[in-house]
C-alpha cells in the first residue's frame, strides 16, 4: 500500500485505505498472504479486521512515505516468501507482484521519496526501460520467474498510467 498509494497521491494510511482501489489491492495481498500462513482462519480474519479498523482511523496519522522506507529489506522478508509459495502452488501471485511493481515505480521516482540503505544502487538498477527495471528488481529480490516478470511489468505499466 505504501508504494502504490503514494503514486496515486495519498499521504496517509487512512487516506489510502479509504480509496476503494487501494483497499482492493490491500485485500488482494492479504488474501494471498493468508493462504500461506499456518494459523487458524478465524485468527487471520480477526487480525485483518483489527488492521482495517486501525487503518481507517484518521486520528492515527500513519504517513505512507515513512512506511515506504527500507523497501529493499521489507519486500525480501514480507512479500517474496508469499510470492514464491503462491507460485509453487501454481498461483499467479498478483497481490505480491503488485507490491513489487509499485516498489519498482517507487525506485524510479514515482510516489514517496526513496529512503532506502541501497537507494543509490537500486536507482541505477532501475534506469532504462521498464521491463529492464522490473528484471533488475526481481534479480535484487532473487526471484527468477518469467511469468512473475510479465505480471510485475503488466502491473507496473497499469499503475504508472493511474498516476
Amino acid at each position: 500500500m505504501a508504494f502504490a498509494a503514494t503514486i496515486l497521491g495519498h499521504e496517509t494510511v487512512a487516506d489510502a485505505i479509504g480509496d476503494p482501489v487501494v483497499r482492493g489491492w490491500v485485500e488482494e495481498w492479504w488474501d494471498l498472504a493468508a493462504r500461506h500462513l499456518d494459523l487458524p482462519e478465524e485468527d487471520i480474519d480477526s487480525y485483518r479486521r483489527a488492521l482495517i479498523e486501525r487503518y481507517e482511523n484518521p486520528r492515527i496519522r500513519h504517513l505512507l512515505a515513512q512506511i515506504a522506507s527500507d523497501g529493499s529489506q521489507k519486500l525480501a522478508i514480507r512479500i517474496v516468501p508469499a510470492l514464491e509459495a503462491e507460485r509453487a502452488q501454481g498461483g499467479s501471485a498478483t497481490g505480491a507482484c503488485r507490491a513489487v511493481a509499485a516498489w519498482t515505480l517507487h525506485l524510479r521516482g514515482l510516489g514517496a521519496p526513496v529512503n532506502d540503505p541501497g537507494a543509490d544502487e537500486l536507482r541505477r538498477a532501475v534506469e532504462g526501460d521498464l521491463s529492464s527495471a522490473v528484471g533488475a528488481v526481481l534479480r535484487h529480490l532473487r526471484v527468477e520467474d518469467d511469468e512473475v516478470h510479465a505480471e510485475v511489468l503488466r502491473l507496473a505499466e497499469d499503475l504508472s498510467r493511474q498516476e
